[in-house]
Parts: structure tokens; sequence; C-alpha cells
């Protein structure tokens, strides 16, 4: 192994296949290194550990390195892994390296590049050609002080298809109206696959329900078309030169979703497969009906894949009840057409009977931003510039009225379940049990995987959620039939913890006409700043030799999510802090920056 700076490619410069020359070092070569005691590392023998992890660690003096340059990114490290094994046979081999984000394979006199599942997901996996005999692997390691990784190269498998577990699979509800019963409000859910074969598969769905559910059920991939606009304003599905494509968080649901009954898989491609479960239309019917399902003994749906070549693979599609009370999971396709999920707790004065008086006790509730007042209060709709109600409308059967929303950004490692589980009331006397959400105000805590941190593609899910959850609202009441609240589209609430505290700065500052107040947890400002999860240009061996212009560029490119930069947007907005006074992971320095 070596640290920092990758200086075996400076022995290896001269070589254009690094993976070679790595695995061609002797075992007792030594190449520089400023973090080893000495100034000097060598290769290493790691053992595989009970879990079938391989744990890195390095002698250094870390406490004293961090003191000796005032600086925690030296705790950062990068180095590399080698290792050789045998093929058998020949054969298409399938391996999957987690921890690590790219892996050599060299093979035959042949170096190939595959892709790594840095995120530790366990789905990703990848397919290469080999031909009997040595297989080097070589895999580049990054760290801050340790590492762990795994790597499995697997054999040539009779098998056609790796089918994993469903993901983002959607809730159903139960509402009083519906004792013992679910409406599943959404029914997207994705599905990763992997074609271990030589050649490409296409795929078919079948699905088995579960005894005592009625009616015949269907699954179908869901893919979205994009479709231009001509001159005249005209959708076409085809590409035109100099049509116009635009995409919104309005409308992310709803518009030009193809369905497919058939999906191709290349050979060796893993794909994340946008499903829908739905009923089968009868010769009356042009839309699907809803799907109710038996909550007290509910078993999983069963969902076949039969591949053009090879063996079938079954898997379990297993729906939860929550109750209309609880918190639960919808699914909906993203921005960038994956499917993800939210958490949803329903305003609790409209699920809550013992909180009827309490409410009308405190009808009147008054928010301010911009200097315009906003009263909240219950009874008939009305709209007027400075008054809008919230709650029923009594002139719709099956309305429960208008309610804002409070989105809400989970930290790093929080599921968001929990995260909204985590907004919850117990009344005074503590007579009773928690009530789980918010007074007059609709609970949404979204999630998407990844390192995102609420930036970009993080901040586009943050606000497709929040058309989503209108969506299936509208779909409950208009669909069918069912007395629910909707979604309020003037107001909206936004929060976080952590890296949700960071996210509800980012969708405040650049969305400052969707929220009227802000209420950060423990957010920090700037990932640079934060302890040492992006150092950039700390201590780097470039430094000295790049270009200012080029570093000034860089720089403003990670600019954009400065939350500070921006905080004037804000000036109009009811703002509310909250950060624990000793909190050590996200210290308050940034709460207090953000306040000044």
């Amino acid at each position: 192994l070596e640290v920092d700076a990758e200086p075996t490619f400076q022995s290896c410069h001269q070589q254009h296949d690094t993976a070679l020359c790595i695995l061609q070092m002797a075992s007792n070569a030594q190449v520089s290194s400023e973090l080893m005691p000495g100034g000097y590392v060598s290769w290493n023998f790691v053992k595989v550990s009970k879990t079938g992890e391989m744990e890195i660690h390095f002698g250094s003096a870390w406490n004293d390195l961090v003191q000796g340059v005032s600086s925690s990114a030296v705790y950062e490290f990068q180095g590399w892994a080698r290792s050789v094994t045998y093929a058998r046979a020949n054969g298409l081999y399938s391996i999957t390296c987690a921890g690590v984000h790219t892996v050599y394979v060299r093979n035959d006199n042949l170096t190939r590049i595959l892709v790594g599942d840095v995120y530790k997901s366990g789905q990703i996996v990848a397919s290469i050609d080999l031909k009997a005999g040595p297989v080097g692997i070589v895999l580049p390691l990054r760290g801050l002080a340790q590492s762990s990784f795994y790597c499995q190269l697997n054999p040539p498998s009779s098998q056609s298809l790796l089918v994993h577990s469903p993901r983002f699979i959607p809730d159903a509800i139960e509402f009083p109206d519906n004792v013992n019963m679910g409406l599943l409000a959404t029914s997207v859910f994705a599905l990763p696959v992997h074609n271990l074969q030589s050649h490409s598969l296409t795929l078919e769905y079948r699905v088995e329900k579960p005894i005592g559910v009625e009616g015949e059920y269907i699954v179908r991939e869901v893919r979205h078309a994009l479709v231009a606009e001509d001159s005249h304003g005209k959708g076409d599905s085809s590409h035109k030169l100099g049509s116009k494509y635009s995409i919104s968080p309005d409308t992310p649901n709803s518009p030009h979703q193809a369905e497919v009954t058939q999906t191709v898989i290349a050979a060796g491609q893993t794909s994340l497969l946008t499903l829908e479960l739905s009923k089968s239309l009868t010769s009356s019917q042009s839309v699907h009906p809803s799907i109710l399902l038996p909550c007290r003994k509910n078993k999983p749906f069963t969902l076949t894949i039969i591949p053009s070549r090879g063996d079938a693979v079954k898997t379990q599609l297993d729906i939860q009840c929550r109750r209309s009370n609880q918190s639960f999971s919808i699914s909906f396709v993203d921005h960038d057409h994956s499917v993800t999920q939210a958490v949803v707790i329903l305003p609790y004065s409209f699920h809550s009977p013992q909180f009827t008086k309490y409410d009308e006790m405190h009808s009147d509730h008054v928010h301010s931003s911009g200097g315009v007042k906003k009263k909240l209060s219950r009874g008939k709709s009305t709209h007027h510039s400075s008054d809008t109600s919230i709650s029923s409308n009594e002139e719709c059967d099956n309305s429960a009225g208008e309610y804002p929303v409070l989105l809400t950004l989970h930290g790093s490692g929080s599921h968001p379940m929990n995260h909204a589980d985590s907004h919850k009331y117990m009344h005074p006397s503590k007579k009773s049990d928690y009530l789980f959400g918010v007074e007059k105000l609709f609970v949404l805590a979204p999630t998407r995987f990844g390192a995102h941190n609420w930036e970009a593609v993080g901040d586009l899910s943050a606000q497709w959620s929040l058309t989503a959850l209108r969506d299936t609202m509208e779909k409950l009441k208009y669909a069918f039939g069912m007395r629910v609240p909707l979604v309020m589209k003037e107001f909206a609430v936004v929060s976080g913890h952590s890296m949700g505290g960071h996210g509800a700065w980012i969708s405040a500052v650049n969305h400052p006409d969707r929220f009227v107040c802000a209420a950060p947890a423990a957010g920090w400002i700037r990932k640079e700043e934060y302890a040492n999860g992006n150092s950039f240009f700390h201590l780097d061996i470039q430094n000295s030799f790049v270009d200012s212009s080029l570093m000034s560029l860089l720089m403003d490119g990670m600019s954009e999510f400065h939350v500070d930069r921006l905080a004037s947007n804000l000036q109009l907005h009811d703002v509310h802090i909250r950060v624990g006074s000793i909190d050590r992971t996200v210290h308050p320095w940034f709460s207090r920056r953000m306040h000044r």
C-alpha cells in the first residue's frame, strides 16, 4: 500500500497500464510518503476478516500529524490493493467490489476497468469475460485514516439473471373508512437486476397475488418519454433540431409515462428497473382501479421475472400496511426518472379526534413571511390577500381542507421514517401516547441514496417530493374518493437536521418563493468547512503547480452550495435556527454564523 498523492504513479509514468505496473511492483518496494514514520511505505499483507471485509489501518500518528499541519485534511489517504487469483475455465465471470469506485482486472494480457460499489449498496455487479489462467485485481483505495472493502469474483453461472430485492416499496394506508384494508396510493418500485450472460436478455413479468386479495394484477416497466415542443407548442416525442425540452418539479410523475411490458437488458448490464404494480383492466375500464389489500393477514406478492433465455427468477414484493395516523411511505419517479420514496405523516389535527377540541380553542395561529400575515385557522375555506384558511371545506363531502407541508430532510445515515417519526407530540397531561406529526401541517421526509448532501440532485429530489405528495393526496381524493387533506400549494416550511439542516438551508436560499419559513437544526454552511468531509485544496501536492485561474474556476464551482452567499434571499422570511450548545459533531459556530 502507498498513501497520499499517488506516489506509485510517479514510478509508473512510463507505462500506459498503471494496473500492470502495480501488479509487477516488488513486494519489498518502498515509496515515499509524508504520512508515515520514517517517510516510506511498503506493501503489507491484509487478512480477510470474519465478515469478508478487509480492514485497512496504518501505523501513522494521526493526532500528531493533525497538530503538525493544523488541518484534519491530513487524515485523507490514497492507496492501492492488489491480489492475484485464478480462473479455472473460460467464461463470463461476475465481480463485486464494495467500498471502491473502480476495479482493474488483468487477464490474458489485457487490463479492463470495471465499476465498483463505492457506497456498498450490495447491488452493483460487473461482468467480465475471462480466460483460464491468472487474474490480477487492482483496487484504488481512498479513505480517512482507515478504510475497508471487500471484493468477490464469482465463476460462470448457469443462471441468466441476478435479481436483488425490490427497493422503495410503498406502504398501503389503512383509513378509518376502510378498517383492516390498506389502500395502495402509489405503486411504483425499483428492481435491481443484473444480466449474468454474454448476450442480451428480454424480460417479462408475472405477478402472483396473495391469498385473500381480489382481482388480477400485472407488473410493467414505466419509462418517461422525453417530449419536445415545436414552434407551435405541440408535443412531439421525436427529437427535433431546435426543439425545447424542459423538466419541472411541478409535473414529475403524470406526463408522458410510457408503459412497457418487456425490458431488454444488455450483456453484463446492471439495471435499476422502474416497475409498477397495478390491477388488470377489464373491458369496461379505461383507468386502472385502486388496489385494496388486507392488512391483518397481509402476505407478499410474488414477482416472477422471466428472461428470454434461462430460468425464471422469483422475488417477494412485501407491501406493509400503515394506519392513516402513522407515518407511511410513498414512492415516486424522481427528476432523473429513478424511483425514490418519501415518508408522510398527515396533519394530526386531521387524524386525531382527541385534538378536535384543542384545535377549536387554538384555531388562530399567525405566521409572518415578508411582512404579510397568513392566518391558519379551521373552518370554511377562504382566500384573501392577507388571510388564508386551512381545513375542512364543508361544501365538499370528501374534502378535509388544504394544509401546508413541512418538508423535513434527514441527516446522514438516518432512515426517513425514523426522521419523520421524530416529529411527535405528547399531551402535557402525559395520559396519552405520542401523536405523530405536526398540527395542521403535512410532514414530508424524502430520501435519496448517495452522498448528495441535499445539494444539486438531492435538492431536486427534495423539491420533487413536494409535487409527489400533492399528486398522491389528489389521487386519493379524486380517483379513489377518500376523505383526505390536500396539499396547499402556496405555503411550505422547510426543516432538517445535520446534513438535512444544510439541506434546509440549500432549499430555503435557492427557493425562497416556495417556502414561507425555514427551521434548520444543527446544519452546516459548506461541506469544505465541516470536519474533514470535503477538504478542498488542503495539503494537496498539486497546490503549488495548478494554475491560479483554474483553481479559481474549480473553487467557484463549489461555491454554488455555500448557503451563506445567498443568505440575503431570506431577509423577508422567518428563520428558526436550532442547535445544541455542546454539539461537537456540527458545532454551533455554523448556526451562529448564519444567524449573524
